[in-house]
């Protein structure tokens, strides 16, 4: 899900149980009409207590279902790259959920 701030916000957002989690941020100019900047970003939600491989899974299944992720291993080529580089950050996000500081 795509979703629209008029503040940056960490890649990170807790709310009780649930986890808020951004990524590819994007900075627009104003709107026309407004004169606040604002900016987009992908958004997954999970649960604050998930196992890394539950967020990885989550953060998958955000772009791939299930048959799209067959289809990509499947396919081969340019797909599966895609598939793969997809997985790799979904790894990087779980990670930096899991191995953040706590105060």
């Amino acid at each position: 899900m795509r979703i629209t701030s008029y503040t940056q916000l960490d890649t990170y957002e807790a709310q009780g149980p649930y986890l808020n989690i951004y990524w590819d941020e994007q900075a627009h100019d104003p709107k026309e009409g407004e004169t606040e900047p604002y900016w987009t970003y992908e958004m997954c939600r999970a649960m604050t207590l998930d196992t890394y491989g539950q967020l990885v899974v989550k953060l998958i299944r955000h772009r791939y279902s299930v048959d799209d992720e067959f289809a990509a291993i499947n396919d081969g080529g340019e797909r599966h790259e895609e598939f793969l580089a997809w997985r790799q950050d979904a790894k990087a996000l779980a990670n930096g959920w899991h191995n953040r500081e706590t105060t």
